[in-house]
């Protein structure tokens, strides 16, 4: 898994952490941990994420007081062994009835519906297949959308290496793809049990973006269109090239 990087791990103990070293704060059980850092050779690192990754590489081990194992929790092996067997279901991937159900949950219970969460984070009124494509002075234009595993593609991308496995998706008959590495993996679980993205995910979140443009790109498509503004909703239908149908107002 060249592709984890502990430093990324998003969790409230672990932002904690970072949030304090950026402040310039410490405790004595970390000042006393340093010191013995110190004596065994290593000199204080330059930041939050660098004694992270360290406090990773001796979770298993008896050095000071232990200061690292405040984080060992925080590591989860159950992420690394979900991002396994996904990974596993998208390289064997034979299109059988059999492995389409095993990657349901992901596709389904996870990855479309962290990507809709992540989409309408400044929408949450929206319905179920609701997507926002863009807001301005407090008018929000949204498109329904058909979202849902494009099994046909999956077999066209096999994983090139460990480090990240192809997520193929049907948005309203058109192909999309997402790279799902480990960390993209943990965020969108973190998404979907209400996490809001912030800088320090930059690296990961890009790949989100990335997708949102694409869908958006065919929401611009689509032939309904809605204009909601609290209790008003106007609906803008394509009837012809240069003919539209307006209802709602």
């Amino acid at each position: 898994m060249v592709d984890f990087d502990p430093a990324h791990n998003r969790t409230k103990n672990i932002d904690s952490f970072v949030i304090e070293k950026d402040l310039g704060l410490t405790d004595q059980a970390f000042d006393e941990y340093c010191d013995s850092l110190s004596q065994f050779g290593i000199e204080p690192l330059s930041n939050a994420f660098s004694y992270l990754r360290l406090f990773y590489v001796l979770k298993g081990a008896e050095f000071s007081n232990n200061y690292h194992a405040k984080f060992v929790q925080d590591y989860s092996q159950s992420l690394i062994e979900q991002y396994v067997q996904i990974y596993q279901l998208h390289r064997d991937f034979d299109n059988s009835g059999k492995q389409r159900k095993q990657l349901k949950p992901f596709y389904n219970e996870l990855l479309r519906s962290a990507i809709r969460k992540y989409n309408n984070r400044n929408a949450p009124q929206l319905d179920k297949g609701q997507y926002l494509i863009k807001e301005l002075n407090g008018y929000q234009l949204v498109a329904e959308l058909e979202v849902k595993a494009d099994h046909k593609n999956i077999i066209n991308h096999p994983p090139k290496s460990s480090a990240s496995f192809t997520a193929c998706l049907n948005v309203q008959g058109e192909s999309l793809t997402i790279p799902v590495t480990l960390n993209l993996l943990e965020l969108i679980q973190r998404i979907e049990d209400g996490y809001r993205p912030n800088k320090h995910d930059k690296n990961t979140v890009v790949l989100l973006d990335e997708l949102i443009e694409d869908i958006s790109k065919v929401a611009n498509k689509v032939n309904t269109l809605k204009i909601l503004k609290g209790n008003t909703s106007i609906g803008i239908k394509k009837v012809d090239e240069d003919e539209f149908e307006v209802s709602g107002i």
